[in-house]
């Protein structure tokens, strides 16, 4: 568990060797009073808590270049960078899986008679993580705002719009989050999941193939400046994609291989809906600076 989250002081050049002993420290001190009280299982829970948004946050962090690199010239290269990003994303969203995996596999969690009261937090910690990190550090191409400079800046009213929209969105996929959910899924949800499981077999789930891995490789396609513009929402989604593995796993009592093939369809699906985004943007790119091209001469 510390190493992870040294990797994570280390992508932002914190380098000090007090830090790595006091969590190697804490994580020895923490699972010794957890056996010495009995209390091992809840030791295993705030481990596989802390790893499993370490781990996601990771798959975020480790994507700079996708908001920084050159704008992809053809199809090709823009669907490879693409792949590249999602399958950098999508590993350390599996090592947190199997972090969680490996902490957790006990009969009470694995029979329902304790649960991973954890999920939502897996959930919801990583994407407000990437957001903060992606405005308030350099890593991703940003020259971050001052405390002073961001509470005097001014909040407009798309921004309050958006915010309302998002605070919403994020309402909407924790309250369906969990081993039971709050919301019951419409019909026409219900009908869509039922095809799914129908076709593939096992039903991968939709934050992953239609927001997680389709966001991630359309990222390096766009150009910088759009890049910049939207690179806030793109961290969101990206961290919303890599919590979301993870919270796959998070559910003990589903075999392990069933979380699996949930995971590698939802990556299959979401490859084919991002290449076909990546096609859309550049052929509206394209025709755009045609546009622009034919209006200048």
């Amino acid at each position: 568990m510390p190493a992870i989250l040294l990797l994570l002081f280390e992508a932002f050049g914190i380098r000090r060797a007090p830090i790595a002993y006091a969590l190697f420290a804490a994580d020895i001190v923490l699972v010794a009073l957890g056996y010495l009280a009995h209390h091992d299982l809840l030791v295993r829970k705030v481990l596989a808590l802390t790893g499993g948004i370490a781990f996601a946050t990771m798959g975020f962090v480790a994507i700079p270049r996708a908001f920084t690199g050159a704008y992809p010239r053809s199809y090709g290269a823009a669907l490879a960078a693409g792949l590249r990003t999602a399958g950098v994303a999508y590993l350390f969203a599996l090592l947190g899986a199997l972090v969680v995996v490996g902490l957790l596999s006990v009969p009470l969690m694995m029979q329902e008679i304790d649960r991973f009261s954890g999920v939502k937090l897996v959930l919801a910690v990583p994407p407000l993580l990437a957001f903060v990190l992606y405005v308030y550090t350099r890593r991703f191409g940003n020259e971050p705002p001052g405390p002073e400079q961001s509470a005097l800046a001014p909040v407009r009213v798309y921004q309050l719009a958006l915010l309302v929209l998002l605070a919403g969105a994020a309402f909407l996929i924790l309250s369906r989050s969990g081993n039971q959910s709050d919301i019951t899924p419409s019909t026409f949800e219900l009908s869509l999941r039922s095809d799914l499981t129908a076709v593939l077999g096992v039903r991968p789930r939709f934050k992953e193939f239609l927001i997680g891995v389709p966001l991630l490789m359309l990222l390096p396609a766009l150009r910088i400046d759009q890049r910049r513009l939207f690179g806030w929402l793109f961290a969101i989604a990206a961290a919303i994609g890599t919590a979301d593995v993870v919270d796959t796993f998070s559910h003990l009592h589903t075999p392990l291989l069933i979380s699996l093939l949930r995971t590698v369809n939802g990556a299959v699906l979401g490859v084919f809906v991002g290449a076909i985004l990546i096609w859309i943007y550049r052929a509206f790119a394209s025709r755009a600076g045609a546009l622009r091209r034919s209006r200048a001469a």
